[in-house]
């Protein structure tokens, strides 16, 4: 698809060229045929004979230059497909390229009509990407669009394909047609409403003309949005096709001669842009001067978002002068700010670009000084501060227009001055009219004051820009090949560039695996603390900095354990538990709520906290949480702060087990549990008495082998510290048989309660609530050992007392009853166990919800009552309700959900529903036999009923 040449005529132009000029049509009407549109749109009237004004008028208003018009099958390239559009758009760039072999930094200007805007764009975007074309990128000047749907800096697919798909029918396409049906959605132009193109806005002369006479793209559409010295928007007399070919009439030749006098500026501008001198003179004549830290960071990638902000708050919009970036250390601020520095030094020529360090007053006056040198300024350091100089210089006009960095603004002392009155450099940062100033800090708070609010918050990178980043970073580009673990290294690295950084630095160094570096990662917390804390060279930061992720936050820890020291209470507690999911209500207690808005308030300013959408949960970064473990331990105070961590929770873990604490614990559960893991402390009371809360919310959470592994853990402390009779270790013993009795370890918990309940006949009364709650719970193991005869004896006292002695719809009542009925069930007295249940789900049902689990149970147990008197109806309507419920609550092991299924399949095969019962039955036995032991009596049971099934299924064949 080829570039035509219209001027000057002949393959090698005579004379100094110094502009190219391409010129690109839109989509082609279905009644032509490729060659002929290519020059009508540009021509009138159609045909051979018309007259086409790229070649005939507008050479004289350009006349050092070259103009092609470049033809192509216009329905291929807007009526396939995105990946058809992005291929056709490199095959314009791939024909410039050839047409510009000897000539790769001559000024181009594209011109184009209506969805030819697109595709120059759409080129732009992938000269940006491939080295290949970059030339081309960077010698584009000018761009002059014809009636071009932009949507007038609005960024919607749906809006854009609205819009594209109205010039589809204009242009003789109907619905049904591949063109319309491909347009109408946008998507094809999605790389384009991205921030892939409006990252380059601010890299052309831009014109936008548009038709008043166009019903197609009005004005609001045909032009980008851009402040007037940045694109200038000129109305021409003409409908959509009428835009850009002009006749001999009055308004035709009224609307060439705005035409002419636009492309003649962008000619004017591309030869100014081809001056070798531009870096030196700003637009305004005045010299321009650069004063940046280190070369443009060659591996930096993506960060489009936060480049875009900077360019439309201080270029385009121009809202503020001051603006500061805010973030974690480590997260990339100062790259940031460097190649925004660059694009500014490349694309703002009116602008100077100085960067001044704010680590120290040392440092900022050292980088002043050099400011002055390249300025030119006199300075006589006996009588003059050279700061005041510098500042009253770039403060005047004389100075022009400056972009001024000021990066590492993490101090305040250093930035406002101390308290004993030495000056803050904040006080000789300059003020102008005409400049503009960037902070970087990682302080929320200090961004606010330096920047009077306009604050721009930087996040880790994104999955897509950290794998681009790692890949440029590392020597061996083959150890990404493996898709899936170089994932998992970016998410164990949070997709923090500094975290990449070093892990880059330490491949590279010792040529190790990917898989290598994360069984590091994954293993000994020592391990993990050598690993990020080993510093490496990097040439990107300042020099003397502390590189090392496990390191470079120690300023900051320091600073919060000076100024807030609430704010270091919680950040020591955070580092001992989760640092995920953190709930408000779990921090250690500081007084009054306004102390701990305010240290949450300081946490979050350092990034170190981050506020999830409801506003009382909060995550930490892992790598602070681990950098904050290293603080700890060099301060020696490891010990102090997980003894204190693990004495709050203690305090603070929910007691009661009803359902308005059920949320609660398991919101604490993940902080619990990475207390005791991440602790080698020998045990103490306050460690043994949250680890009985934590089992004994974990056995009402049916989680009954973790409850063991802690309630075993108690009793490892209480054996050995408190007294046979103690109440607290009777009910610690009393919590571990239940667990183990919900494990399924029936003779283990009958030991325990036997001699719990022997103690307790011992101390306490006949009608004392724990001795009855120690008996009931014994009964119940005894049901589960076939001990009938011992249940029923011990039950028929402990329900008579309960009656006498509890309401009606109390629950420990309510239990033993249950449990009552269920020893009758199992020793064939049915109407017995019939008549107890049917009263304990109907007191159950009005005061439990759906989901409860004693209730649950009830209703189960009730289902096989009927089922065993032959009221199958009854109990399929139960069961099928029970095991909908504990399929959305519990997991596919649970016992009893399982115990459920399995009476459902029985009930079924009773019915005659063999399938149905098989289905079931085979579900459960296969999970059996994962979690239960060959002889267990449950697992038995239901592989008997499976025989039976398949059984019954055989005779009915």
């Amino acid at each position: 698809m080829p570039l035509r040449q219209l001027f000057p005529a002949g393959d090698s132009p005579p004379g100094d060229i110094k502009v190219d000029i391409i010129a690109v049509h839109g989509l082609n009407p279905r009644s032509k045929n490729d060659t002929d549109h290519a020059w009508d749109t540009w021509r009138t009237p159609s045909g051979p004979s018309g007259r086409l004004w790229l070649r005939e008028d507008l050479p004289g208003q350009v006349p050092n230059s070259r103009i092609f018009l470049y033809q192509y099958n216009a329905t291929a390239v807007y009526g396939k497909d995105r990946d058809t559009f992005i291929g056709k758009a490199n095959e314009l760039l791939e024909a410039i390229r050839i047409e510009r072999d000897e000539a790769e930094t001559r000024p181009i200007i594209f011109l184009s009509h209506s969805m030819g805007g697109l595709l120059v764009k759409q080129a732009l975007i992938n000269a940006h990407n491939n080295p290949k074309y970059t030339p081309i990128k960077a010698a584009t000047s000018g761009l002059a669009f014809f009636a071009t749907p932009h949507n007038g800096g609005d960024w919607k697919l749906v809006s854009l394909g609205k819009m594209a798909s109205k010039i589809a029918t204009t242009a003789g396409f109907q619905k049904g047609d591949d063109v319309m049906e491909v347009l109408k959605s946008g998507s094809m132009f999605s790389d384009i409403l991205q921030e892939h193109w409006r990252h380059q806005l601010l890299e052309y002369d831009i014109v936008s003309f548009w038709g008043s006479l166009d019903d197609v793209v009005p004005r609001e559409s045909a032009r980008l949005g851009l402040p007037g010295e940045r694109e200038n928007v000129v109305k021409l007399s003409a409908d959509h096709r009428g835009v850009c070919k002009f006749g001999p009439s009055e308004t035709d030749q009224d609307n060439l001669k705005l035409v002419r006098g636009n492309i003649k500026d962008l000619y004017r501008s591309a030869l100014k842009t081809g001056d070798p001198r531009r870096n030196v003179s700003g637009p305004d004549g005045r010299s321009r001067h650069y004063m940046l830290p280190s070369l443009r960071n060659k591996n930096f990638t993506g960060r489009n978002a936060i480049l875009d902000d900077l360019q439309q708050k201080f270029f385009i919009r121009q809202e503020c002068q001051k603006l500061a970036i805010v973030g974690l250390g480590g997260v990339g601020k100062t790259q940031v700010a460097l190649q925004f520095a660059y694009w500014t030094k490349q694309n703002q020529p009116a602008y100077s670009v100085f960067w001044v360090p704010a680590l120290s007053m040392a440092g900022f006056t050292q980088a002043y000084l050099k400011i002055a040198k390249i300025l030119g300024v006199d300075i006589d350091i006996n009588e003059e501060d050279p700061k005041k100089t510098v500042q009253q210089h770039l403060s005047s006009d004389d100075a022009g227009r400056w972009l001024l960095i000021v990066d590492n603004a993490d101090d305040k002392d250093v930035l406002f001055g101390s308290s004993g009155g030495a000056p803050g450099i904040h006080q000789y940062l300059p003020e102008s009219d005409t400049g503009v100033t960037l902070f970087t800090t990682r302080f929320l708070e200090m961004g606010i004051e330096v920047a009077t609010g306009y604050v721009l918050e930087l996040q880790e990178m994104d999955a897509l820009e950290a794998e681009d980043f790692l890949r440029k970073s590392l020597i061996q580009k083959q150890l990404l090949q493996d898709e899936a673990m170089t994932a998992t290294l970016l998410r164990e690295l949070t997709y923090l560039p500094l975290a990449i950084t070093q892990a880059a630095a330490y491949l590279n160094r010792n040529k190790t695996s990917l898989k290598r570096y994360l069984e590091l990662l994954h293993g000994t917390e020592q391990d993990l603390m050598s690993l990020m804390s080993r510093e490496f060279q990097d040439n990107t930061r300042y020099q003397g900095s502390q590189n090392a992720v496990a390191t470079t936050w120690l300023v900051s820890f320091k600073q919060i354990q000076d100024s807030d020291a609430v704010a270091a209470e919680l950040l020591s507690f955070i580092s001992c538990i989760e640092p995920k999911a953190i709930p408000r209500s779990i921090l250690p207690d500081t007084g009054s709520e306004e102390e701990m808005d305010f240290a949450i308030g300081t946490l979050s300013g350092y990034a170190f906290l981050v506020q999830r959408e409801d506003d009382n949960v909060y995550d930490m970064h892992r790598l602070v949480q681990l950098a904050t473990r290293i603080w700890i331990r060099k301060q020696e105070r490891t010990r102090e702060t997980t003894v204190k961590a693990i004495q709050h929770l203690e305090k603070f873990f929910p007691t009661g087990r009803n359902s308005a604490n059920r949320q609660l614990w398991q919101a604490y559960f993940p902080h619990a549990f990475r207390l005791f893991n991440g602790s080698s402390l020998s045990p103490f009371k306050e460690r043994s008495d949250l680890a009985y809360w934590v089992g004994r919310c974990l056995t009402a959470d049916r989680r009954f082998k973790e409850a063991i592994r802690y309630l075993e853990q108690t009793q490892d402390w209480y054996g050995n510290h408190r007294a046979i009779t103690d109440p607290l270790r009777l009910s610690s013993e009393h919590e571990l048989a239940k667990a183990y009795l919900g494990d399924r370890r029936v003779k283990d918990a009958i030991q325990i309660l036997e001699h719990i309940v022997e103690v307790r006949k011992r101390t306490l009364g006949d009608e004392d609530h724990d001795r009855l709650t120690s008996e009931h719970e014994l009964a119940s193991a005894y049901i589960d050992d076939r001990r009938l005869k011992d249940a029923i004896q011990i039950l028929e006292h402990v329900v008579e007392v309960r009656k006498r002695t509890l309401g009606e719809e109390d629950h420990g009542r309510l239990s033993s009853e249950h449990e009552f009925a269920r020893a009758y069930l199992d020793d064939r007295r049915i109407g017995d166990a019939i008549r107890i249940l049917e009263h304990v789900v109907e007191v159950q049902q009005r005061t439990l919800g759906e989901e409860d689990h004693d209730r649950l149970a009830s209703e189960q147990v009730l289902a096989r009552a009927y089922l065993d008197d032959r009221r199958i109806g009854d109990a399929i309507r139960i069961l099928e309700h029970v095991v909908e419920v504990w399929k959305r609550v519990l997991g596919e092991e649970d016992h009893g959900r399982l115990t459920s299924e399995h009476e459902l399949a029985r009930a079924y095969l009773e019915d005659g529903r063999i399938e149905e019962a098989i289905s079931i039955i085979q579900h459960v036995v296969a999970v059996q036999k994962t979690t239960l032991a060959p002889d267990d009596r449950s697992r038995l049971k239901s592989e008997r009923l499976l025989t039976c099934a398949l059984e019954s299924a055989n005779r009915s064949r």
